[in-house]
């Protein structure tokens, strides 16, 4: 019978004989070498599998996947050889030296062969023979260029005086420089590329593609747009070829040239005749270069090419530097001084401009006048960076950054190293009263 104070529901104590609650641990078996063997040659046997399946699925994938990304696969740049007219003139003078005792020993030899071939070359020259072998030249030549000469066209919308839509078209000459990895490049002129998207390209064969544009330069006025290789037939890709840029440096005056492209005007159009004058420190924006003369009379809107009789290009023809007096003979940009600028631009890369006019204070000149040596400015362009920033012409500009600027190619080469809009300190000698001081600028460059 239970205690009678023991509380409803409260479990009788335990007698103390009972035993604890058996616990047991339960270990692992470890497994047996055998099964570890197994399981080590069979993850051997499942890479290597897995090897061959990967190895034999990038085999099969890899065409199509060149296929899906050719249009992304990165463009080389073009590169385009350049001319030194150091070394022309340096070998010139090392041959005038080496001849000059000869040709003081056979002066009188010499003065009458010269004068023997003067009034034979002039004979000839004025013959009916001589104007029908330089006429068929010129034709053969237009007809082998005509592979590397494209005509194009810009297409406009407009509105008439009564709010009527309409296409407005413009024509120039193209040139074929060369073929990237993806387009066809062709250097034209900016006014009729820069204000729009595509244009329309007729080459020399009738056949029309759409081009766009790659890059231009305004201060040159050159312009390079390309025609997608996957647009162009195989015929016409074997049908073009590119032209060959000469070396203008070794051009001289009584060189007979042809003009082709657009010199009368109008496209296609030819004519040919010689170097009048080369012009060898003609002043543009952040440069110097050689304009080459000739007797050709043209259009006052000409654009085009002069060609060598090597059918090499040696100039790109502009009116902008025409003197009032030459009247619409035509002139042309020496091609060698512009070939970084086409490099550049057919790579599509901005060049960052000063905008100054500069001659060069060379070291026997600094010396003479007792000015600094650096590059005198004859002109800021209104508006321009350099104008902007408060130089001003007379300043001779000696620095650039931390680059020293001594030369024209030292200028040009250093630009080449900013992007348009950035800020660089420029420093020029200034003259006053005590004579030339440094003062330096803070310019935000421009763009070509």
């Amino acid at each position: 019978m239970s205690d009678s104070n023991t509380p409803k529901g409260t479990p009788e104590t335990e007698p103390s004989s009972r035993k604890k609650f058996i616990r047991e641990t339960i270990e692992e078996k470890k497994p047996s070498k055998k099964k570890w063997l197994r399981r080590v040659l069979l993850l051997v046997v499942l890479a290597v599998a897995f090897g061959w399946i990967a190895a034999l699925t990038f085999v099969l994938s890899e065409p199509r996947l060149k296929e899906m990304f050719a249009g992304e696969e990165t463009e080389e740049a073009i590169q385009i050889s350049r001319d030194s007219p150091e070394a022309e003139t340096t070998a010139e003078a090392g041959s005038a030296e080496s001849s000059e005792s000869s040709t003081e020993a056979n002066e009188e030899v010499l003065k009458e062969t010269v004068e023997e071939l003067v009034e034979g070359y002039l004979s000839t020259r004025e013959s009916d023979e001589e104007e029908a072998a330089y006429t068929e030249l010129v034709s053969d030549m237009a007809t082998s260029l005509r592979r590397s000469m494209v005509t194009v066209t810009s297409l406009q919308a407009s509105e008439d005086i009564f709010q009527q839509e309409y296409v407005r078209s413009q024509e120039t000459f193209g040139l074929i420089l060369t073929e990237s990895s993806t387009r066809m490049l062709i250097l034209t002129e900016t006014y009729l590329v820069r204000d729009t998207e595509t244009a329309l390209v007729t080459l020399g064969n009738s056949s029309e593609y759409s081009a766009s544009l790659v890059g231009l330069d305004e201060t040159t006025g050159l312009a390079v747009i390309g025609i997608s290789l996957d647009d162009m037939s195989e015929g016409d890709l074997s049908y073009v070829e590119p032209v060959t840029l000469g070396n203008s440096y070794i051009c001289q005056a009584g060189d007979t040239v042809v003009a082709l492209g657009n010199p009368m005007g109008y496209v296609p159009s030819v004519a040919w005749g010689i170097i009048s004058y080369i012009n060898t420190s003609q002043q543009g924006i952040d440069m110097n270069f050689q304009l080459i003369q000739t007797d050709i009379a043209g259009s006052s809107e000409a654009t085009g090419i002069l060609v060598n009789l090597d059918g090499e290009v040696v100039g790109w023809i502009t009116q902008d530097y025409s003197s009032d007096d030459t009247g619409n003979m035509l002139a042309a940009m020496s091609i060698s001084d512009i070939k970084g600028y086409i490099e550049r631009i057919s790579n599509g890369e901005s060049m960052a401009c000063l905008g100054v006019q500069v001659q060069v204070v060379t070291a026997s000149l600094a010396e003479e006048r007792q000015l600094p040596q650096g590059l005198y400015i004859s002109s800021c362009v209104s508006g321009g960076a350099a104008y902007e920033a408060g130089l001003q012409n007379g300043d001779i500009l000696v620095e650039i950054g931390e680059e020293t600027i001594t030369t024209l190619s030292g200028l040009q080469d250093t630009l080449a190293e900013y992007e348009p809009g950035d800020t660089v300190t420029v420093t020029v000698m200034r003259s006053s009263r005590n004579g030339y001081v440094e003062q330096d600028f803070q310019v935000k460059l421009g763009e070509r």
